[in-house]
């Protein structure tokens, strides 16, 4: 609690407060309090991991951001014979690169 409590700027005993909080609003304990210490519930280790996938979503998000702020955004890939890598591909590039500019000229 006291390292959580000097990471973000705050008291241990408002970081004791909100994990309280917490539990209560959940209905479960986060945490198995033995002789003074902190031993993350199997309930606990459950919500961790929740947490952690909220969060890449959240990562997810701002990157997916970012990349349309920058106009950067969708993935393209191409699998092409060799042959027709050298011969087709680069018409075929041209158009795409030039029906794009000509969508975002008019829309």
């Amino acid at each position: 609690m006291t390292a959580a409590a000097e990471n973000i700027h705050i008291t241990q005993p408002a970081i004791s407060r909100l994990i309280a909080n917490l539990e209560h609003r959940l209905e479960f304990e986060l945490f198995v309090r033995v002789k003074g210490k902190l031993i993350p519930s199997d309930q606990g280790i459950a919500f961790y991991a929740q947490l952690k996938k909220a969060f890449s979503a959240l990562e997810t998000l701002e990157d997916s951001a970012r990349d349309i702020k920058v106009q950067h955004y969708g993935h393209l890939h191409i699998n092409v014979f060799p042959m027709l890598s050298n011969s087709f591909l680069p018409s075929v590039f041209a158009d795409f690169i030039q029906e794009g500019l000509n969508f975002k000229l008019h829309s």
